[in-house]
């Protein structure tokens, strides 16, 4: 998800984290940690009738600027924009909860990065 707008010391601010602006294992650990605990997983919106947009500037107005939280399509997405502003490569893939007692249709998003050579799974939309 690409927003030309995208300001990664807001971010940074909004998840707390102070540390290098590196695209390395150890950075893409640290964001994942700092964004899970600094953006709640919400979805108000979609439980009143509400559409949620996922335009990439909307959803970093609402996580970042309105200082709410957000579901799995908007926290991974935020996610990813900062990846990709730090020149992380990563795509996104379609998952779906394993609690439930009958396989259901793959309605939740995750993202696989890939970094010093490595995939990582990030699930930050996670409830």
């Amino acid at each position: 998800m690409h927003s030309d707008n995208f300001d990664l010391s807001l971010y940074f601010r909004r998840i707390g984290y102070s540390g290098p602006a590196a695209a390395n294992t150890a950075t893409l650990h640290a964001l994942m940690r700092h964004q899970l605990f600094a953006i709640p997983f919400e979805n108000l919106d979609v439980q009143a009738g509400k559409i949620v947009s996922m335009a990439p500037d909307d959803i970093a107005d609402k996580l970042l600027q309105q200082r709410r939280g957000g579901y799995c399509y908007e926290l991974n997405g935020l996610f990813t924009m900062a990846l990709q502003t730090l020149g992380i490569t990563y795509r996104f893939v379609a998952a779906r909860p394993m609690f439930y007692p009958a396989r259901r249709p793959k309605t939740h998003m995750a993202v696989i990065a890939e970094v010093d050579g490595r995939q990582w799974l990030c699930d930050l939309g996670v409830w």
